[in-house]
This record gives C-alpha cells, structure tokens and sequence, in this order.
C-alpha cells in the first residue's frame, strides 16, 4: 500500500492530489473516495495510506487511511 501526503484540496469542488512518498506523479483524490473510507475532512500535509485505482490512463487514491 503506498503511502503518501495530500498537497491539494479544494473542499468545494470535492477533489484534490497526493503526494506518494516514491513517486513524483500525484495521485487524484475525490471527495467520495474519502467518504467511502469514512473521512469527513483533510489538510494539507496530511499523511495517508492507499491503494491505486487506475482507470483510463489516470491513478486516483481509493481505500484511504490516515497514517498517526
């Protein structure tokens, strides 16, 4: 499970990007992934778990968890 920090989040528009710790290709992350994962808010800089979904060329985060 790659882990990484959110570098973005525009709560209005329910999306943002994380930062992977190895890689320099952000991650799109959706406002229902974080929901599916029972998170209500984020901030930047927060660590994270997740998993990789890839659909039509483009990795977004899914089973998101915040790492202490």
């Amino acid at each position: 499970m790659p882990t990484g920090s959110i570098i973005f989040f525009k709560e209005d528009k329910g999306y943002g990007f994380i930062r992977p710790k190895d890689s320099d290709d952000n991650v799109y992350l959706h406002i229902s992934a974080l929901q599916a994962s029972g998170i209500d808010k984020v901030e930047i800089g927060q660590r994270l778990t997740f998993d990789l979904l890839s659909k039509d060329g483009k990795n977004s985060a899914t089973n998101i968890k915040f790492l202490s």
